[in-house]
């Protein structure tokens, strides 16, 4: 009698596990077993525009659009960066015909890599940021490889 209820409290618990695995498995899901939008790291989501003016060093900054006036430029990098992976960025023509283009993104980290629309990474466009606050992202141009560690000497 007692190995009964000992056998069927376990049985309970392992179904009652199982069971709390595959709720929170499905949590990832919204309506319809579409995936829910991402809230991790909000403020790198959002519409950023480049603070040249602010750049040392050959650091990128970026600021909200509409935060600040900027000056009177021929070309300012822009980006949109939206929680489902889609990006648009702005496009530097060689006839000053600028536009916004749609491309999608992966965040790894701190590094970003821009896709074109046809899945090409655009390396041009892709980078590193050190920051990404809701006021001001700072970045490097390009992925950053991370720095080799130093092998131990041999004595």
């Amino acid at each position: 009698m007692v190995k009964n209820v000992i056998v069927n409290s376990l049985m309970v618990l392992v179904l009652a596990t199982i069971f709390s695995i595959l709720l929170s498995a499905c949590s990832e899901f919204g309506v319809g077993g579409e995936p829910k939008q991402r809230t991790d790291n909000s403020d790198f989501y959002q519409h950023w525009v480049n603070s040249y003016e602010e750049q040392t060093g050959g650091n990128l900054v970026f600021r909200p659009a509409g935060s600040r006036e900027f000056p009177a430029s021929r070309f300012r990098m822009e980006y949109v960066f939206n929680t489902d992976g889609s990006c648009r960025y702005k496009f530097l023509s060689p006839t000053d015909a600028h536009r916004m283009e749609n491309c999608v993104f992966t965040k790894v980290g701190n590094k970003v890599y821009i896709y074109d629309e046809s899945g090409a990474v655009r390396p041009d466009l892709s980078f590193t940021f050190s920051t990404a606050s809701k006021d001001v992202m700072r970045a490097t141009q390009g992925i950053q490889k991370p720095l080799a560690t130093e092998k131990k000497k041999e004595k």
